[in-house]
Protein backbone atom coordinates (compact mmCIF):
# COMPACT_ATOMS: atom_id res chain seq x y z
CA UNK A 1 0.00 0.00 0.00
CA UNK A 2 2.88 2.22 0.44
CA UNK A 3 4.24 2.05 -2.73
CA UNK A 4 1.01 2.64 -4.52
CA UNK A 5 0.62 5.60 -2.54
CA UNK A 6 3.55 6.70 -3.74
CA UNK A 7 3.15 6.16 -7.62
CA UNK A 8 -0.14 8.05 -6.74
CA UNK A 9 1.65 10.95 -5.82
CA UNK A 10 4.19 10.61 -8.11
CA UNK A 11 1.59 10.13 -11.20
CA UNK A 12 -0.07 13.67 -9.72
CA UNK A 13 3.12 15.50 -9.98
CA UNK A 14 4.06 13.88 -13.45
CA UNK A 15 0.53 15.64 -14.71
CA UNK A 16 2.58 18.71 -14.22
CA UNK A 17 5.85 17.63 -15.83
CA UNK A 18 4.18 16.44 -18.62
CA UNK A 19 2.53 20.29 -19.14
CA UNK A 20 6.43 21.71 -19.06
CA UNK A 21 7.49 18.85 -21.41
CA UNK A 22 6.53 20.98 -24.43
CA UNK A 23 8.87 23.98 -23.69
CA UNK A 24 11.19 21.75 -22.25
CA UNK A 25 12.12 20.35 -25.57
CA UNK A 26 12.58 23.77 -27.05
CA UNK A 27 15.92 23.98 -25.22
CA UNK A 28 16.95 20.40 -25.74
CA UNK A 29 20.79 20.21 -26.86
CA UNK A 30 21.61 19.86 -30.57
CA UNK A 31 22.07 16.10 -29.88
CA UNK A 32 18.56 15.88 -29.48
CA UNK A 33 17.01 16.56 -33.06
CA UNK A 34 19.80 13.95 -34.38
CA UNK A 35 18.19 11.15 -32.58
CA UNK A 36 14.67 11.75 -33.70
CA UNK A 37 14.67 7.42 -34.42
CA UNK A 38 14.28 5.17 -31.26
CA UNK A 39 16.61 2.76 -33.18
CA UNK A 40 19.85 5.37 -32.92
CA UNK A 41 18.81 5.78 -29.51
CA UNK A 42 18.43 2.06 -28.47
CA UNK A 43 21.89 1.49 -30.26
CA UNK A 44 23.62 4.07 -27.98
CA UNK A 45 21.89 2.28 -24.75
CA UNK A 46 22.97 -0.76 -25.62
CA UNK A 47 26.57 0.32 -26.14
CA UNK A 48 27.04 1.51 -22.59
CA UNK A 49 24.86 -1.37 -21.13
CA UNK A 50 25.77 -4.20 -22.99
CA UNK A 51 24.19 -6.54 -20.65
CA UNK A 52 20.34 -5.68 -21.55
CA UNK A 53 18.26 -7.94 -23.43
CA UNK A 54 17.69 -7.31 -27.01
CA UNK A 55 14.55 -9.19 -27.78
CA UNK A 56 14.52 -8.65 -31.60
CA UNK A 57 13.08 -11.73 -32.11
CA UNK A 58 10.03 -11.30 -33.45
CA UNK A 59 8.45 -11.42 -36.84
CA UNK A 60 6.93 -8.80 -38.99
CA UNK A 61 3.71 -9.52 -39.88
CA UNK A 62 4.11 -8.02 -43.19
CA UNK A 63 7.34 -9.75 -44.39
CA UNK A 64 7.97 -12.77 -42.57
CA UNK A 65 11.01 -11.24 -41.78
CA UNK A 66 13.33 -10.84 -37.88
CA UNK A 67 12.15 -6.92 -37.16
CA UNK A 68 16.05 -6.66 -36.03
CA UNK A 69 15.40 -3.52 -35.62
CA UNK A 70 12.81 -3.34 -32.90
CA UNK A 71 14.13 -4.45 -29.63
CA UNK A 72 13.43 -3.63 -25.96
CA UNK A 73 15.24 -0.47 -25.42
CA UNK A 74 13.24 1.11 -29.03
CA UNK A 75 10.38 -0.29 -27.99
CA UNK A 76 10.36 1.35 -24.33
CA UNK A 77 11.80 4.63 -26.15
CA UNK A 78 8.67 4.82 -28.47
CA UNK A 79 6.34 3.91 -25.29
CA UNK A 80 7.96 6.88 -23.66
CA UNK A 81 7.49 9.49 -25.86
CA UNK A 82 5.01 8.47 -28.51
CA UNK A 83 2.24 6.56 -26.58
CA UNK A 84 2.97 8.20 -23.08
CA UNK A 85 4.12 11.89 -24.74
CA UNK A 86 7.01 11.93 -21.68
CA UNK A 87 9.84 14.52 -21.85
CA UNK A 88 12.90 12.21 -22.69
CA UNK A 89 15.79 14.83 -21.08
CA UNK A 90 14.70 13.64 -17.23
CA UNK A 91 14.97 10.84 -15.07
CA UNK A 92 11.78 10.88 -13.20
CA UNK A 93 10.04 10.76 -16.26
CA UNK A 94 12.31 7.47 -17.53
CA UNK A 95 11.38 5.89 -13.71
CA UNK A 96 7.76 7.00 -14.05
CA UNK A 97 7.74 4.80 -17.50
CA UNK A 98 9.73 1.73 -15.83
CA UNK A 99 7.40 1.77 -13.15
CA UNK A 100 4.53 0.71 -15.55
CA UNK A 101 6.40 -1.92 -17.14
CA UNK A 102 6.66 -2.71 -13.36
CA UNK A 103 3.13 -2.81 -12.68
CA UNK A 104 3.42 -0.11 -9.65
CA UNK A 105 2.12 3.24 -11.64
CA UNK A 106 -0.09 3.23 -14.91
CA UNK A 107 -1.41 0.05 -17.18
CA UNK A 108 -0.10 -0.91 -19.95
CA UNK A 109 -2.27 -0.87 -23.00
CA UNK A 110 -2.22 -3.86 -25.36
CA UNK A 111 -3.70 -2.35 -28.00
CA UNK A 112 -1.22 0.64 -28.06
CA UNK A 113 2.10 -0.75 -27.28
CA UNK A 114 4.90 -0.36 -29.71
CA UNK A 115 4.90 -3.10 -32.09
CA UNK A 116 1.42 -4.20 -32.09
CA UNK A 117 0.54 -3.14 -35.23
CA UNK A 118 3.55 -4.80 -37.35
CA UNK A 119 4.89 -7.71 -35.33
CA UNK A 120 2.92 -11.21 -35.78
CA UNK A 121 2.65 -11.47 -31.70
CA UNK A 122 2.76 -8.64 -29.15
CA UNK A 123 6.34 -7.99 -27.42
CA UNK A 124 4.28 -6.21 -24.44
CA UNK A 125 4.19 -9.50 -21.93
CA UNK A 126 8.44 -10.46 -22.72
CA UNK A 127 9.57 -6.85 -21.83
CA UNK A 128 7.31 -6.51 -18.75
CA UNK A 129 9.13 -9.56 -17.84
CA UNK A 130 12.56 -8.16 -19.12
CA UNK A 131 12.46 -5.09 -17.62
CA UNK A 132 11.38 -6.82 -13.99
CA UNK A 133 14.61 -9.17 -14.38
CA UNK A 134 16.51 -6.03 -14.17
CA UNK A 135 18.18 -5.14 -10.79
CA UNK A 136 18.19 -1.30 -9.34
CA UNK A 137 21.78 -1.01 -10.71
CA UNK A 138 20.78 -2.11 -14.01
CA UNK A 139 17.45 -0.11 -13.93
CA UNK A 140 20.13 3.18 -12.79
CA UNK A 141 22.08 2.10 -15.53
CA UNK A 142 19.14 2.02 -18.35
CA UNK A 143 17.99 5.51 -17.09
CA UNK A 144 21.18 6.91 -17.08
CA UNK A 145 21.83 5.93 -20.44
CA UNK A 146 18.75 7.66 -21.83
CA UNK A 147 18.65 10.76 -20.41
CA UNK A 148 22.52 11.04 -21.78
CA UNK A 149 21.46 9.87 -25.05
CA UNK A 150 19.32 12.82 -25.09
CA UNK A 151 21.14 15.34 -23.25
CA UNK A 152 24.71 14.93 -24.36
CA UNK A 153 26.04 13.84 -20.83
CA UNK A 154 24.62 17.01 -19.23
CA UNK A 155 22.86 16.77 -15.89
CA UNK A 156 19.16 15.75 -15.89
CA UNK A 157 18.42 19.26 -15.77
CA UNK A 158 19.85 20.39 -18.12
CA UNK A 159 22.19 22.98 -16.39
CA UNK A 160 25.36 23.18 -16.42
CA UNK A 161 28.17 22.43 -13.99
CA UNK A 162 29.55 26.01 -12.65
CA UNK A 163 33.20 26.52 -12.83
CA UNK A 164 34.97 26.29 -9.61
CA UNK A 165 36.13 29.38 -8.04
CA UNK A 166 39.81 30.78 -8.65
CA UNK A 167 41.73 31.01 -5.39
CA UNK A 168 41.67 34.27 -4.28
CA UNK A 169 44.71 36.90 -4.58
CA UNK A 170 46.72 37.55 -1.47
CA UNK A 171 45.74 40.94 0.17
CA UNK A 172 48.16 43.36 0.78
CA UNK A 173 49.08 43.67 4.23
CA UNK A 174 48.86 47.09 5.77
CA UNK A 175 52.37 49.10 7.16
CA UNK A 176 52.66 48.81 10.90
CA UNK A 177 51.86 52.31 12.69
CA UNK A 178 54.77 54.15 13.78
CA UNK A 179 55.70 54.27 17.20
CA UNK A 180 58.15 56.83 18.41
CA UNK A 181 60.78 55.45 20.83
CA UNK A 182 60.58 58.03 23.93
CA UNK A 183 63.50 58.59 26.23
CA UNK A 184 63.06 58.15 30.26
CA UNK A 185 63.26 61.39 32.23
CA UNK A 186 66.11 61.96 34.56
CA UNK A 187 65.45 61.75 38.14
CA UNK A 188 66.41 64.85 40.43
CA UNK A 189 69.90 64.33 42.45
CA UNK A 190 70.98 60.75 39.94
CA UNK A 191 73.90 60.66 37.17
CA UNK A 192 71.54 62.01 34.14
CA UNK A 193 71.18 65.02 35.63
CA UNK A 194 74.90 65.82 34.57
CA UNK A 195 73.75 64.99 30.79
CA UNK A 196 73.20 67.88 28.79
CA UNK A 197 69.61 68.91 28.17
CA UNK A 198 67.95 68.29 24.77
CA UNK A 199 69.32 71.82 23.43
CA UNK A 200 73.11 71.18 24.31
CA UNK A 201 73.14 73.38 27.58
CA UNK A 202 74.47 72.06 30.80
CA UNK A 203 72.17 71.45 33.30
CA UNK A 204 71.74 74.22 36.30
CA UNK A 205 73.00 73.33 39.64
CA UNK A 206 70.03 73.18 41.97
CA UNK A 207 69.52 75.09 45.31
CA UNK A 208 71.63 73.19 47.03
CA UNK A 209 74.92 72.62 45.17
CA UNK A 210 74.59 76.94 44.14
CA UNK A 211 75.17 77.49 47.89
CA UNK A 212 78.17 74.83 48.30
CA UNK A 213 79.85 77.09 45.67
CA UNK A 214 79.70 79.94 47.20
Amino acid sequence: MQILRYWSSLNRSGRILLLSSATALLFAPASFAQLSSPTDVAKLVYRKVPTLALENQYIRADSNKQAVESTLVSRIVQYHRSVKGRSPLYRIDWKTTLADYLGIHEVIQPETYPGYAFLKKNPLDSDRISVQKLNATQRNALVQSLVDAYTGGQTASGAVKAPSPSPKAKQPQPAPAYRPVLTPLAVPGSAGSLKTNPIGRPSTPNGGEAQFLK
